[in-house]
């Protein structure tokens, strides 16, 4: 019984603690879901947990070589338009998730101080060969 109170505390507790808002865009070949991360340094740039995930069930896009350009070749499909200016990620790092077809990123972008009325846009260029944009307000 004092097991089951205790989980009934502590579990809305923890869930609780993640507050970060989470968006997702995408379509039928991709999805995409973005969420702002802590960066070391808030106050010198600011970084974003970007997952891809690939829909498409053709078996062309498939295996090794769509792993390794998706997890290397990936560097300038990230940039921020904010005032009509591009402004492409300081770094691009891949994270290794063990899910299939799904593809991490931890993308950093210097800070800008002021109104964050920007947008990030993803530019596939090995599934879908789409650009993606998502207005981060």
């Amino acid at each position: 019984m004092k097991k089951t109170i205790y989980i009934a505390l502590f579990v809305p507790m923890f869930l609780a603690c993640n507050r970060n808002p989470q968006h997702q865009f995408g379509d039928r070949k991709l999805s995409i879901q973005v969420r702002e991360a802590r960066a070391e340094n808030p106050a010198v740039e600011t970084a974003f947990q970007v997952r891809v995930f690939n829909l498409s069930k053709t078996e062309g896009n498939r295996g090794k070589k769509l792993s390794e350009k998706m997890e290397y070749g990936n560097d300038s499909s990230f940039y921020r338009i904010r005032s009509g200016q591009k402004r492409y990620a300081s770094g691009v790092m891949p994270v290794s998730t063990g899910i299939r077809d799904c593809y991490e990123y931890l993308v950093f972008f210097p800070a800008e101080s002021g109104e964050d009325n920007s947008s990030l846009v993803y530019r596939d260029r090995y599934i879908s060969g789409r650009t993606y944009q998502l207005s981060l307000r």
